[in-house]
């Protein structure tokens, strides 16, 4: 399991190496210790865990479900026609963004559309 412990000023010189001799080593395929990265600087962090959706046929309904990044967002469930589109509608029948991750569709008002959620910080 490959986990990020901590920064530090300063390690051990065995725990010097690069992402290359990570990808070369037993690291890479379930090997165990530590390895540090002297050279390397961070320069961005790359922001949250991306949001997964999965919608799910209930019945007569389609059930869209999607991860949260944290607390305090709100989301709006988005769709449009055609990939070709760059024209994202908010989904009829809520006052969007909303607090949970979890709306239900009629599937008579489904038709056959492309899905995305967006996550905004909540303002309150």
């Amino acid at each position: 399991m490959e986990q990020f412990l901590k920064f530090g000023d300063i390690t051990a010189e065995e725990l010097d190496g690069s992402p290359t001799q990570l990808e070369q080593s037993d690291w890479s395929r379930g090997g165990e210790g530590l390895i540090g990265f002297w050279h390397y600087t961070v320069v961005r962090e790359l922001g949250p865990a991306p949001l997964y959706l999965s919608v799910i046929p209930e019945e007569q309904n389609l059930g869209f479900y999607w991860s949260s990044p944290g607390t305090n967002h709100v989301y709006t469930l988005e769709s449009k026609e055609s990939l070709a589109s760059t024209n994202w509608a908010a989904l009829p029948g809520a006052a969007w963004p909303l607090q949970t991750n979890h709306w239900t569709l009629p599937q008579t008002n489904a038709a056959s559309r492309f899905y995305r959620v967006k996550a905004e910080p909540s303002s309150q």
